[in-house]
């Protein structure tokens, strides 16, 4: 993910390709989200889905049912 947070020019780039994705009626998704300012940023832009260590890490089957059955909150993500 470009660091949007602390670059203009990363910023403006992630703000069209999110509108052109839009424009094209096609679903915005970010990925390599490691920081909740990240994904506060893509929230405020648009962005309909993230992915990244930050929302949660590579975990098994039976860890993602576990984090999604216990409400899966970004930055909580389960271990395993």
């Amino acid at each position: 993910m470009l660091d949007i947070a602390k670059s203009a020019r990363s910023d403006k780039i992630v703000r069209c390709l999110i509108d052109l994705a839009h424009n094209f009626d096609m679903t915005a998704v970010a990925e390599g989200i490691e920081e909740a300012e990240t994904l506060q940023l893509l929230t405020e832009l648009g962005c309909d889905y993230g992915q990244g260590y930050f929302i949660g890490r590579p975990m098994t089957l039976e860890a993602f049912e576990r984090w999604v059955e216990a409400g899966a909150r970004p930055g909580q993500g389960a271990q395993g």
